[in-house]
């Protein structure tokens, strides 16, 4: 696992001293910054087409160095690409090399008009969202603050609406951090409360849960309502993980497992 984080952070921009590194690519950082005013005084002066042709003429490489050390790294990165009708967009070549602090801070940017970024979750591969959860979680050490970050990672998959990207993205990602982000929202959660069954059998949430149905939405089970929503769209997206990250979660949470 070292080997592989190491080999990730080496595909990634980084800083030595005076020059930048990303992936095979290396500058000196003066250069880079000269290269990064020029955009910034394109966009400033409304000429976004010829800062797009400046940056896309660079690496993918070079394009998320630019990206990684602007003030302002998502009017760089919406310069990387373009959707199906030609609006800005993030190229994944270029996303996928960002370190995970920008990472982090683009998928929630704290805007008023918005929480959290979709588009940036729509633009990362499930690898480098679970290398940007790790990189973020690992240095919390107050569980209850962990607890609370692995949630907020959660909320950002939920405002994907896009539930293949969003279980492409929760399977990457360690299932310790999946139970860690909903165990203090399932405290008064009863495993065993009968859902369902018939004349001669009773069937509990837990045996819909574990038993190949999966089919019991969070929204059926967890009272409030604004975690109901989050989990509903992860359930949407993977019912079967979603399941057993709530039944792992809840063993954990009173000790049975």
């Amino acid at each position: 696992m070292a080997d592989a984080h190491h080999s990730s952070s080496s595909e990634t921009v980084h800083i030595e001293g005076s020059i930048v590194r990303s992936g095979k690519w290396s500058g000196k950082l003066a250069e880079l910054a000269d290269d990064s005013r020029r955009l910034g005084q394109l966009l400033s002066e409304e000429r976004a087409d010829e800062a797009r042709a400046l940056l896309r003429s660079r690496s993918a490489e070079e394009q998320a160095a630019l990206v990684a050390i602007d003030a302002d790294p998502e009017q760089v990165l919406a310069l990387t690409a373009s959707d199906g009708r030609g609006l800005p967009a993030y190229s994944r070549e270029v996303v996928d090399r960002l370190p995970s602090e920008v990472l982090a801070r683009l998928a929630a940017p704290g805007t008023r008009h918005s929480r959290y970024n979709p588009a940036i979750l729509r633009a990362m591969s499930p690898r480098v969202f679970d290398r940007t959860v790790r990189d973020v979680l690992d240095p919390i050490d107050n569980p209850d603050l962990r607890t609370s970050v692995a949630w907020e990672w959660l909320e950002a998959v939920a405002a994907l609406h896009d539930p293949n990207q969003a279980a492409a993205l929760l399977r990457a990602v360690d299932p310790a951090a999946l139970e860690e982000a909903v165990m203090d929202r399932l405290t008064d959660l009863n495993l065993g409360q009968v859902v369902g069954g018939t004349e001669v059998a009773s069937v509990s949430l837990f045996q819909t849960m574990t038993e190949g149905f999966a089919w019991t939405r969070p929204s059926d089970y967890v009272a409030d309502a604004a975690t109901a929503e989050v989990l509903d769209a992860l359930w949407e997206a993977a019912p079967e993980l979603l399941a057993s990250t709530v039944v792992n979660a809840t063993r954990r949470l009173h000790g049975t497992g």
